[in-house]
């Protein structure tokens, strides 16, 4: 691939930073794999209200992200049905005239890839066809389960997933539901993204006990903002979950063992001293 395009530019709304490392596991493994066969750089996608306007850089493990910070409420959601699809492509098409502008990248010779068939979707197909450059689009989850109804009425998303050189699929569940929404697209190809289950095989010893149930997370915590749902998902999910009712773990042998970075919350945060109080949870660390 690197003979004939010489970089992937990978289109997201999340990646990992060194003052945030729990963002977006899976945007940076996909970044480190496709990193193997081509250069990659991320653009990522920020909303921070009208605090930043001017894209900042970073290097995250050798992976070069630059970031666009939106000063709007975040695109795509369902609190923001779009009732005029010419606002979709306007606002689209000042964001992609900021990435070719104000980033500074060289375009020549890449590939485009969106996370998410969303709104980033809809930009990656204005810069993409802006330099004559293959774009493929990667479903997710919730751009299929909850926004496309909304989606799929506006014409610059439909004209997105049709001009798109391919999709890649997270599951068979989300390609087939996207066969049934009635866009037109080239191909579909299912790629699952998550833990190598090689790394976890039956028989070698994790130092955990035969003797009780034990479920194992490694996805952190999150602390979420004015503009964020970090916090409705995932670590604090699992923290609710598990503090409800602590004498029905501790009656079945339940133990939970968690790992993952702990971004946002002081050592000490109340929540997080309440959940290592607790004689069934584990901390692993990162």
């Amino acid at each position: 691939m690197k003979a004939e395009y010489k970089k992937i530019v990978l289109l997201a709304n999340n990646f990992p930073s060194e003052r945030s490392p729990a963002r977006s596991p899976f945007n940076y493994n996909l970044a480190q794999q496709l990193s193997k066969i081509a250069d990659v750089e991320v653009i990522v996608f920020r909303t921070v209200g009208l605090r930043k306007i001017k894209p900042q850089s970073y290097i995250y493990n050798s992976i070069k992200v630059k970031e666009v910070y939106l000063p709007i409420i975040p695109f795509g959601t369902t609190s923001i049905p779009f009732s005029s699809s010419y606002l979709v492509t306007f606002i689209s098409t000042i964001i992609a005239s900021i990435c070719i502008k104000l980033l500074n990248l060289n375009f020549k010779n890449c590939i485009f890839h969106s996370i998410s068939a969303g709104f980033i979707s809809v930009i990656g197909d204005i810069i993409s066809r802006k330099n004559n450059s293959p774009h493929f689009i990667q479903l997710i989850g919730s751009d299929v389960n909850i926004q496309l109804p909304i989606y799929k009425r506006i014409p610059a998303f439909r004209a997105a997933v049709n001009n798109a050189k391919g999709i890649i699929s997270n599951s068979k569940s989300l390609a087939n539901n996207l066969s049934k929404s009635g866009l037109k697209y080239n191909t579909v190809k299912v790629i699952y993204r998550g833990a190598n289950r090689d790394n976890f095989r039956a028989g070698i010893n994790y130092g955990f006990s035969h003797k009780t149930i034990n479920f194992l997370y490694l996805g952190g915590i999150i602390k979420s903002n004015e503009f964020s749902d970090g916090n409705k998902k995932g670590g604090i999910t699992l923290f609710n979950a598990w503090s409800k009712d602590q004498h029905f773990f501790t009656e079945r042998g339940a133990n939970l063992y968690f790992g993952g970075p702990i971004d946002g919350y002081a050592p000490h945060d109340p929540i997080i001293n309440d959940f290592k109080s607790k004689e069934t949870v584990f901390f692993l660390g990162e």
